[in-house]
């Protein structure tokens, strides 16, 4: 009798073990990509709102331009999608700077007013998820751009800026944002910090003149050529106003007078490691 009884719990504990298999089988099959492409999503979107608070940061201290040097930072969360227990491991990111693109040329009153803002860097991390669509985020020239897939779109706009009045003044504002770089990577799932220091702000240009063309040399030229387009049409301008073009660069030529200011902000950029320390 005893035998029998110790028979039947032997049976009854390998069939719950083979459920619990079965259910954890199935758990993982149907629900945790699911889950885990939800957790990275919402990973994706936090990345973003880390690289906005970045730009926001520059973006202030380029408007209260600070007669000193001063320093600021903003870290990053690079890995992120984890389930606790079900699915820990964490999708991680690649983070680089590139000292090079973009590169920024304007002229205008025929080519005699010229200026050429070269090599002014761009912070791009691209994300390794497992199961979400992979994306870029990239920061140049003051604007955040995504990338996803083979599309680029500028999610938050440079500091560039295009108006007309009433009485058909046209005004563009070009802040320029010129970063000092290293080429430096880091692939990582933990935390990374970018930092900036500030160095200066300067009005290159300021005046009233006729016929102005940006030009816009980058590795993201839709996003260039989408921003500007939307920044003409937004403000009013007439088609007849202005032309844009597009191939390796981005080209946009403002016809009749504009009243034009340049203004160029210089920072040095790097890539900061956090040493994360338990209690």
């Amino acid at each position: 009798m005893g035998s029998d009884e110790g028979v039947s719990v032997v049976v009854s504990v390998v069939l719950l073990l083979g459920l619990l298999v079965a259910v954890s089988a199935i758990v993982h099959v149907t629900y945790v990509p699911e889950w885990r492409r939800s957790a990275e999503a919402d990973h994706m979107d936090d990345i973003f709102e880390d690289f906005a608070d970045l730009k926001s940061k520059i973006d202030l201290i380029a408007a209260v331009s600070p007669a000193s040097e001063c320093t600021i930072s903003q870290p990053i969360g690079m890995g992120g999608g984890s389930i606790p227990v079900i699915s820990p491991e964490k999708s991680g990111c690649m983070l680089r700077t590139n000292p090079l693109l973009p590169d920024l040329y304007i002229t205008a009153d025929n080519c005699t007013t010229a200026f050429a803002f070269t090599d002014l860097g761009s912070i791009e991390l691209e994300s390794d998820n497992l199961y979400e669509i992979d994306r870029t985020y990239v920061y140049e020239n003051g604007g955040l751009i995504l990338k996803e897939i083979n599309r680029s779109v500028m999610r938050l706009s440079p500091p560039i800026s295009f108006k007309k009045f009433n009485n058909g003044t046209k005004v563009i504002t070009i802040e320029i944002i010129n970063m000092s770089l290293d080429n430096e990577s880091v692939a990582s799932s933990g935390i990374e910090e970018i930092s900036f220091t500030y160095r200066s702000s300067t009005t290159r240009f300021s005046d009233a003149v006729t016929d102005v063309s940006i030009t816009v040399t980058s590795d993201h030229t839709p996003a260039w050529e989408e921003f500007m387009l939307d920044g003409v049409r937004r403000a009013g301008f007439n088609e007849s106003e202005y032309d844009v073009s597009s191939s390796g660069s981005v080209r946009l030529d403002i016809h009749g007078d504009v009243d034009l200011t340049i203004v160029e902000v210089k920072v040095d950029g790097r890539i900061e490691p956090v040493i994360e320390t338990g209690d």
